[in-house]
């Protein structure tokens, strides 16, 4: 992968154009170009987001993660673990 390159969401189509150059103005009034994902991309991606988020809400899909208590970790607060015991 080249400088400055970004990677492309998992499920969006490789054939979309992912970096685009935009002219900016900064406060000086100086120009300069700015690397941006091209809206397309930007799109694609977001659809793709939320149909994962609504697919975890529904729970058809199996989160990594699974929520554990924090006294069974031994993570987390340490002075509300010492109250439980």
């Amino acid at each position: 992968m080249r400088e400055g390159e970004k990677r492309v969401p998992k499920g969006v189509a490789q054939h979309l154009p992912l970096l685009k150059r935009t002219n900016v103005q900064d406060k000086k009034g100086l120009k300069h170009t700015r690397r941006t994902y091209s809206n397309e991309l930007k799109m694609a991606s977001k659809k793709l987001q939320n149909k994962a988020a609504n697919l975890r809400k529904k729970e058809h899909v199996e989160t990594k993660r699974k929520k554990q208590k924090a006294s069974k970790n031994g993570k987390g607060n340490r002075r509300m673990q010492s109250i439980k015991k």
